[in-house]
């Protein structure tokens, strides 16, 4: 499992999938912990061509904050070339946190 963001709240925060996770499977899981003040926020996973492209990447999934010490729990499955968390909405009041593994 790997830490792609761990307790950042600020807008824009971005953690990248490892190359070499994607190239291992067909099913990503997502685990994202917004922590027990948390009272806002949402986190969009992504996914884009090249893990350098500068542009609008094509949304998978998004997460949004609904409880403090909550993990929510996401699959995105297919191949993909590239793929990122991103803080989509500021994490008020906390932070969060976003693992993946994939298979």
């Amino acid at each position: 499992m790997m830490t792609l963001i761990g307790n950042k709240s600020a807008l824009g925060e971005v953690g990248y999938v490892e190359e070499r996770q994607l190239s291992r499977g067909r099913e990503l899981v997502f685990y994202t912990l917004f922590d027990l003040g948390t009272t806002a926020g949402q986190v969009t996973i992504e996914g884009a061509h090249d893990a350098a492209f500068t542009g609008t990447w094509a949304s998978l999934s998004k997460v949004n904050w609904a409880a403090g010490n909550r993990v929510h729990h996401t699959a995105v499955t297919g191949v993909h070339a590239a793929v990122r968390v991103r803080v989509s909405i500021g994490i008020a009041n906390g932070t969060v946190s976003v693992y993946a593994i994939g298979n």
